[in-house]
């Protein structure tokens, strides 16, 4: 082969090998690329699915809709209601078909009283439904245990054996506080205010016992929407707190036989009362009150009762 032919076949034989390197560094590029996008696009799917059940649970949860800033007529009556008496009072009220909330002082932070018992029940059962906490389990009171004010627990000997289930329905039923300082024992304050959180109750806190009116309607709509808890649970504790000790406020203001599922709270300058009431349209009243004066405040709770039945 001549020279001149030898070396153009070598250029075309470089040229060729050229191109072929050429053509491997584009696949090259061409993988990276595919690789890099398959990646963001992983990254990107599974952040999404990371916020699903969030998105889920507000799909499917009740919209607690805030005031738009104009006052519903029933708050404007509300307002002049309580314009007349000493203290500070805090009403929500939410229609569990709607999920529409209204009220006056919804936010006001309050001193908790016995409504602190409410998710003290929730984070208890929470504890069954782990697999924690056994409701047969049988407990020895102790002296130390004992806890005057509300409820039978107390005036019982020292050895009187109570399966966990009897003491959460007695905590229920009579707001007893001997039963709720075992369970608080036996449950730890960390677990309960995990509860709390867990609930969404924002503006309540165990270790300074104060909730809002708000925080305790959230409470009472997600039980009667079966947000939380089996509903064999949800059902066990709306029957301990139906036709408790304590049938003075909100029960007493409404229609006979109208079914309330509530829970009281009341100590020195403060009075509350909220839970579900079973009308054709359900729906969640909570009254609280601080710095009144009992007597007083005992007589305007039915009256605000009477109007939010006429009014809703």
């Amino acid at each position: 082969m001549r020279k001149r032919d030898w070396v153009k076949k070598q250029a075309t034989i470089r040229d060729n090998q050229g191109d072929k390197e050429e053509e491997k560094k584009k696949r090259t590029r061409q993988a990276v690329v595919i690789l890099l996008t398959a990646t963001v696009g992983l990254a990107f799917f599974f952040h999404f699915l990371s916020f699903l059940p969030g998105i889920w649970q507000k799909f499917r949860s009740p919209i607690i809709i805030k005031s738009n800033g104009v006052e519903a007529p029933i708050e404007k009556d509300l307002r002049r209601l309580v314009a007349q008496v000493k203290g500070v009072y805090g009403i929500c009220i939410v229609d569990l078909g709607r999920g529409d909330s209204l009220g006056i002082n919804k936010s006001e932070v309050f001193p908790a009283a016995s409504l602190m018992k409410l998710p003290l029940i929730y984070s208890f059962y929470q504890q069954v439904e782990l697999g924690k906490i056994d409701l047969d389990e049988q407990y020895s009171l102790e002296e130390e245990d004992k806890v005057e004010g509300t409820g039978s627990v107390y005036q019982q000997p020292a050895g009187t054996v109570y399966t966990l289930h009897d003491l959460v329905v007695l905590l229920g039923k009579q707001s007893d506080n001997t039963a709720q300082n075992v369970l608080a024992e036996i449950l730890g304050k960390e677990e309960i205010q995990a509860a709390i959180t867990d609930l969404g109750m924002k503006q309540t806190s165990y270790a300074n016992l104060e909730t809002s009116p708000q925080d305790v309607a959230i409470f009472w709509q997600k039980l009667a929407t079966g947000q939380i808890l089996t509903p064999v649970h949800c059902q066990e504790i709306l029957d301990s707190l139906t036709d408790t000790i304590f049938e003075e406020q909100i029960p007493a203001g409404l229609p006979k036989g109208i079914k309330v599922a509530h829970k009281m709270g009341v100590d020195e300058g403060i009075l509350h009362d909220g839970g579900i009431v079973f009308a054709d349209q359900p729906f969640v009243l909570v009254v609280m009150s601080k710095n009144v004066n009992i007597s007083e405040a005992k007589e305007l709770f039915l009256e605000i009762t009477k109007l939010v039945w006429e009014e809703r």
